[in-house]
């Protein structure tokens, strides 16, 4: 059986194929494991809509690639059945009524039965994923070489090789609640796959991909203060060097420092503002002096670090940018990345819209595609004032 999985256009992304969709590899492991024939269909930096004959069109959906991803559910008229799957589709399945699957949750445990013909119902609630080390590896070699050995940088400089790159996850849940990220069930439960299972697949990257640079895509890497230090232990000895993305409010100097004997080269930590009344209404539960003490941290272990910032939540003055401005005067960050907030389906605030004074805008058009506005905080950040 023929089975495309599917990772629509995001245009919008700097390096969209720097992002091979893990969740989409975990499905085509699964699925080669049962005896069936994956092929992944990588259109996230290409722009198309258009896909190969298939009897199984698998779609992965995010908000903002909901536009994208409909063009290529229309362009779809092979007779495949198409299912759809992802964090949109699982908190909005109501905006999915010409799909003949809607996948809700994590769908390993489901998709074989899917593709089997033995679901009935068209909405499917799946199980969660309890023991992540009973899961196969990400099928990689089902994508392209040029997409499965990313060189574009984006991971972080190259030191060792050609500086070949790619994406790994080690958990999967964050049991915090800021008022702009998307929860459902399946996110608030925390779940580590073993320091050895990870080692394992490492290795694998390494000897069959001449792969050694990865970036950790888990919502919060230091979570786990004792597996950190099993992971380190265990990648130490694999000499490769990789990136990862926690909280301010979960690291020590000593983790720090094991990270950098690990091959850790850098850190991201979701900022979002340097106004501690935004950290406050975002729901953060940390304060800028945790970021400024966590910054001084990561730079003292020698690793760089990378900070997360959004502007236009509502509530946001010119005072409140103005404090941010200062924070990072102050904490000078080696990298940045500037978002426009935008309320997700499923967040706290696009449930609680009237706490913020705001109206929802289900124009999903425009999560990605917003007009520049000029904002002063862009303008600064661009300028290099800071550095």
């Amino acid at each position: 059986m023929k089975i495309n999985l599917i990772n629509p256009p995001q245009e919008e992304l700097y390096d969209p194929s720097a992002y091979p969709h893990l969740g989409l590899l975990y499905l085509g492991a699964v699925l080669k494991r049962a005896g069936h024939k994956p092929h992944y269909i990588d259109l996230s930096a290409t722009g198309e809509h258009k896909v190969p004959k298939a009897d199984y069109h698998l779609i992965t959906v995010t908000t903002p690639m909901y536009t994208s991803a409909m063009k290529v559910i229309g362009g779809i008229d092979d007779g495949g059945k198409i299912v759809v799957g992802g964090i949109h589709p699982t908190i909005c399945p109501d905006d999915f009524t010409s799909v003949d699957y809607v996948v809700r949750g994590e769908a390993e445990k489901s998709i074989v039965d899917i593709v089997e013909g033995r679901v009935a119902e068209r909405i499917v609630n799946c199980e969660i994923v309890r023991d992540l080390d009973t899961l196969p590896f990400p099928a990689r070699e089902i994508m392209s070489i040029e997409h499965l050995r990313h060189l574009g940088g984006v991971h972080g400089d190259a030191y060792r090789g050609d500086g070949a790159s790619t994406t790994i996850i080690s958990s999967r849940g964050c049991p915090f609640h800021c008022t702009f990220c998307c929860k459902i069930q399946q996110t608030e439960f925390v779940r580590y796959r073993s320091a050895l299972n990870v080692k394992e697949e490492v290795v694998e990257c390494q000897e069959k991909y001449d792969i050694h640079h990865f970036r950790f895509v888990d919502d919060i890497f230091t979570l786990n203060k004792k597996r950190v230090y099993e992971l380190c232990d265990a990648l130490k000895p694999l000499d490769v060097y990789w990136l990862t993305i926690t909280r301010a409010d979960v690291v020590d100097q000593r983790m720090l420092d094991k990270m950098y004997g690990a091959g850790c080269r850098e850190v991201a930590l979701g900022i979002e503002s340097g106004s501690q009344r935004m950290l406050n209404l975002m729901g953060k539960r940390e304060t800028t002096q945790q970021y400024l003490k966590s910054i001084e941290m990561i730079k003292k272990a020698g690793l760089k670090v990378k900070c997360f910032f959004m502007y236009n939540f509502p509530g946001e003055t010119e005072k409140d940018l103005e404090l941010t401005k200062k924070f990072i005067l102050k904490a000078k960050p080696d990298k940045w990345t500037l978002s426009r907030f935008s309320p997700l389906p499923g967040s706290y605030i696009w449930n609680h819209p009237k706490e913020f004074n705001l109206k929802i805008n289900k124009n999903y058009d425009e999560y990605w595609f917003y007009p520049e506005d000029g904002n002063m905080l862009k303008e600064f950040l661009k300028s290099n004032e800071w550095r």
